[in-house]
């Protein structure tokens, strides 16, 4: 055999390997930082992805509770409202009959309870029970009033 017979036959062949494992090398090392970027985009994608479903799912928590509050204090609204107009309602019946029928003694003095505690749920359900005060005391002066001009005439 000759030179070129056994370059041809031997050298040839085992250099052709060689160069075929060294690619093979580079492919797998190329194939696994390939992969590590896939990973790494993908991972940034599911985490921007996790975090834009998180945020739209807290806002619509957030609008949930914020329409469900609105109910609740509509609803508060109404029941309050309508508290103070059975108060009211109450409040000008008791009143019109201390004024039809206004009692002396004891009676009397039940009348006036009666609509100083009306005045007084009132007040409070408005929210100025500051003012409570004043207006029974205005209330007990025009009753007394009232009663010395009915005993009177």
């Amino acid at each position: 055999m000759d030179t070129g017979q056994i370059l041809m036959a031997i050298v040839i062949p085992v250099f052709a390997i060689a160069l075929s494992v060294a690619f093979w090398l580079s492919g797998r090392a190329s194939a696994k930082d390939a992969k590590k970027a896939l990973d790494e985009i993908t991972n940034t994608t599911r985490g921007w992805q996790n975090e834009i479903m998180k945020a739209a799912i807290t806002m619509l928590d957030n609008t949930r509770i914020e329409v469900v509050g609105r109910q609740v204090v509509l609803e508060d609204a109404k029941v309050r409202g309508e508290a103070i107009q059975k108060v009211i309602e109450a409040i000008q019946t008791v009143s019109a009959e201390i004024v039809k029928t206004p009692k002396a003694g004891e009676e009397g003095k039940a009348q006036l309870r009666t609509l100083e505690l009306l005045l007084g749920t009132f007040l409070e359900h408005v929210g100025r029970a500051k003012d409570k005060d004043q207006l029974q005391q205005q209330i007990t002066q025009a009753m007394s009033t009232g009663k010395k001009e009915h005993s009177g005439s």
